[in-house]
């Protein structure tokens, strides 16, 4: 009894598959909140068009939010629990994306960019198994 103990400890403390998805929505959201920052700050939509070719903007954060609730809606029903089994990769992504300095950091670089390094590019890497785009940035 003594070792299966620990076992129903830790599976009373995991969150369902619901509890996961909603935590994952949850995380959705945040990244998404911190990546409209790029593209709605006049500053790094400059910088986009500066470094990347192209600039993709909207006119406020929740148009952003929005289109990115609707990428995340023609991702795999499981991509939520995906985004909270990374939770923590999507909490160093949004704070790589609160820390960027769109007048002194480039979006897009010979590497890729913050889409493609860091944080951000690990996760868009789990992401790209879930999303029929496979991308989740720029």
């Amino acid at each position: 009894m003594h070792r299966l103990l620990p076992l129903l400890l830790l599976a009373a403390c995991e969150p369902s598959e619901e509890e996961q998805a909603d935590l994952g929505r949850d995380l959705s959201q945040d990244y998404a909140k911190a990546a409209c920052r790029l593209y709605t700050e006049e500053a790094c939509v400059q910088n986009q068009s500066d470094t990347c070719g192209v600039a993709l903007s909207f006119e406020t954060m929740a148009d952003c939010r929005d289109f990115f609730t609707f990428l995340f809606l023609t991702c795999a029903d499981d991509v939520y629990a995906a985004l909270w089994e990374n939770e923590d990769l999507v909490a160093d992504c949004v704070a790589e994306l609160g820390a960027f300095d769109c007048t002194s950091d480039e979006i897009c670089t010979e590497d890729g960019g913050i889409w493609v390094s860091g944080a951000c590019g690990e996760l868009d890497d789990v992401l790209e198994g879930y999303c029929d785009s496979g991308d989740t940035g720029a």
